[in-house]
């Protein structure tokens, strides 16, 4: 495929611009400049995501991709407003956090593992108002871009909601059958969620949360992740596989060890924080597995920091490819002017100048 060198003129010159759209974790996206770019958005994310090439540019995620995160669905409504989630756990909103978190003053879903197949009423998937919501999302779909849903409370989250933190941990020790009997048939719950989703918004990539770590280590041991937990990952990546999507495993805190397992199970990319060492591991996997990461730095930091600092990620990080960013500021104007300064200077990268 031709790689023409990067030409502002004609790239940066007007184009249109991409509508506002709901976004992900209740907050809304702008409307943001398209690019004349040579090949679309969607062709350059797969070279990223599928074909594991060098991208005519570094994507960036909220304007490559159409964002949605259904909020028919009751737990991406809980997590962002408070409420009661699909399996009837309350979350109370946190606004100095822009989240919600879950609320077991009045008492836990869960008080032992052991009997979930007594106490849990699995939720109706086919409840929600699938179509109407999906006709709404897609008003701000553009067909040149892949479309990224997002499905929050994965495997051990939801263990945490039902039960409590430390009782989720416990469980994972002591009674590992009855958490490991629960996993096979919350996967195949979730495996039914995928398909409605793929269904309904022609989705492209599923976003799976599983935060596996603190900030200084992870929660459970490798020997714990590969019993009790890899093997329900491996078999939604597989069914996301099945059906078309591109496996995204949203991976909070310290968790670089776990990255090798995030492979075997067929992970295609994960979105995990910078407390890891991303620059090691990218030596390490190279293209095995893609980042998603977000570009995050203080509201009032200059603009020319934000200029070098996405200069050093493409150079040490995203040097082939590899990466996903995820630049969205609260202000419109340094917004656009990050992306940019990304694409510029992906562009002149990728193409030898």
């Amino acid at each position: 495929m031709l790689r023409p060198k990067f030409d502002a003129r004609v790239e940066f010159s007007e184009a249109g611009s991409y509508k506002a759209s709901e976004g992900l974790y209740g907050n809304a996206l702008f409307e943001l400049p398209k690019f004349n770019t040579s090949i679309t958005p969607k062709e350059n994310a797969f070279m990223v995501l599928r074909e594991k090439k060098k991208p005519f540019w570094l994507p960036n995620l909220y304007q490559d991709f159409n964002i949605i995160q259904p909020m028919v669905m009751p737990d991406a409504t809980a997590r962002v407003h408070g409420g009661l989630d699909w399996f009837g756990v309350e979350w109370i909103p946190q606004p100095e956090l822009g989240a919600a978190m879950v609320d077991h003053t009045k008492g836990r879903k869960l008080d032992d593992i052991t009997v979930w197949e007594d106490k849990i009423d699995w939720p109706d998937l086919n409840s929600p108002d699938w179509e109407g919501n999906s006709q709404l999302l897609k008003t701000t779909y553009e067909r040149n871009r892949l479309t990224y849903s997002v499905v929050v409370n994965g495997m051990f989250e939801r263990l945490i909601s039902l039960l409590s933190f430390e009782e989720a941990l416990v469980s994972l020790v002591l009674e590992k059958d009855a958490v490991k009997r629960f996993f096979s048939r919350l996967t195949d719950w979730y495996i039914e969620l995928f398909e409605i989703l793929k269904r309904y918004y022609q989705i492209d990539l599923i976003c799976f949360h599983a935060d596996w770590g603190s900030q200084r280590a992870p929660l459970f041991s490798c020997e714990c992740l590969k019993e009790c937990i890899l093997p329900y990952i491996f078999r939604l990546a597989d069914a996301a596989h099945q059906i078309g999507l591109i496996f995204n495993l949203h991976s909070c805190g310290k968790v670089e060890t776990f990255v090798p397992y995030m492979i075997e199970a067929g992970v295609d990319a994960w979105e995990g924080q910078d407390i890891n060492d991303k620059k090691a591991l990218r030596e390490q996997f190279k293209n095995q597995i893609v980042f998603i990461d977000v570009f995050r730095m203080d509201p009032d930091t200059e603009d020319e920091r934000l200029i070098n600092a996405i200069h050093e990620y493409v150079d040490t990080i995203a040097y082939d490819g590899g990466s996903i960013l995820k630049i969205n500021d609260p202000d419109r104007d340094k917004t656009i002017m990050q992306i940019k300064e990304l694409y510029r200077y992906s562009r002149m990268a990728y193409s030898g100048k």
